[in-house]
């Protein structure tokens, strides 16, 4: 496994539009992509948890809006590891539902001004994975600068691509 880079994608299901429309971003899901003994691959979080599949198979479901590249910074054992220990593990459903309920409650009360601070997700299981949180933990098993002040029960895709354009050693390359 080497050349990861993190993709930030979209794409036409209900749960990807309606995160898209909660988060006000153009992104709806994250994902892990690497290079596998001279194959395209891509690991993430979804319906069926967290699996590794062609680039070529994740392409019909998903649309790539953004791609983060590392330059061999995350081509560490550790990394390596912590994919295929997660490999199978299932997507959080409960989890997610929490976060939405809890993303409208902020939406409601700054409407009215009513400040509200981000808190945890109650419902958050440590057993199974939302897309993002995958890759935070991604970047903080490869001990990549600054990944263990991401919240990755509380990180979106749009946040961790506000938090990508802000830290040194990550290039963002436009769909590829």
């Amino acid at each position: 496994m080497k050349n990861f880079r993190i993709l930030l994608t979209a794409s036409t299901g209900f749960i990807s539009r309606a995160i898209m429309w909660f988060t006000k971003s153009p992104y709806s899901h994250s994902a892990i992509a690497f290079e596998l003994e001279g194959r395209q691959m891509v690991v993430g979080a979804d319906a069926n948890g967290f699996v590794m599949q062609s680039r070529e198979r994740f392409l019909r479901h998903n649309r790539i809006v953004r791609t983060w590249q590392f330059f061999g910074a995350l081509d560490r054992p550790a990394t390596k590891q912590w994919l295929l220990d997660f490999l199978d593990e299932p997507y959080d459903y409960l989890g997610l539902f929490s976060g939405v309920l809890m993303m409208v409650k902020r939406r409601i009360f700054s409407r009215w001004g009513w400040a509200s601070k981000k808190s945890p997700n109650p419902t958050h299981s440590q057993n199974a994975l939302f897309c993002s949180e995958a890759c935070v933990y991604l970047l903080r098993a490869a001990c990549f600068p600054g990944a263990s002040e991401l919240d990755p029960d509380g990180t979106t895709p749009q946040d961790l691509d506000e938090w990508l354009s802000a830290v040194a050693g990550s290039v963002c390359i436009e769909p590829e």
